[in-house]
């Protein structure tokens, strides 16, 4: 059968623990509910350098059409700084993350950072947005919260 993906617009604000956790490696990324203030946290390995992925559920998205991707980033400490790209793809494999929506960046703000990213799929489907930690080992935490898919710019959180 195939997977029809959720309705569009797309949001989370990591308020109950039934949004998609995918940790794959090193590290782990898990979801922190605080009051009904949650948000999802990628917790450091000692050794290891960063590795792994938050994977959004599937969105269903037009071909051709500009998308804007909202999201809030911050770290623990500014002298630990955290590392993050974002993409998409058509699966939640890996593999399939071959689109770019944030490249490489470095996170030393503690206070959450808005960012506004645009994503054009080239044909009609279900996509899946990708956060791929990817800090040096022994760092703290990387947080992300309030992510959005909108059709345009102004689209935020519900």
């Amino acid at each position: 059968s195939t997977h029809r993906g959720t309705l569009f617009p797309y949001t989370t604000l990591f308020r109950s623990d039934n949004d998609t956790i995918n940790g794959k490696k090193n590290g782990i990324w898990s979801l922190l509910l605080n009051d009904q203030n949650g948000m999802a946290m990628y917790y450091y390995n000692a050794k290891n350098a960063a590795d792994d992925w938050l994977i959004s559920p599937g969105i269903n998205l037009k071909g051709g059409k500009t998308y804007y991707v909202k999201f809030k980033l911050r770290c623990v400490q500014a002298t630990y700084p955290e590392r993050i790209e974002v993409k998409y793809g058509n699966a939640t494999k890996v593999a399939a993350m071959t689109g770019e929506i944030l490249t490489p960046t470095e996170i030393s703000n503690t206070t959450f950072q808005e960012y506004t990213q645009t994503l054009k799929p080239l044909s009609d489907g279900v996509y899946y947005i990708g956060f791929h930690a990817i800090s040096d080992a022994f760092r703290i935490a990387l947080y992300v919260d309030d992510i959005s898919v909108g059709a345009d710019g102004k689209s935020s959180p519900i």
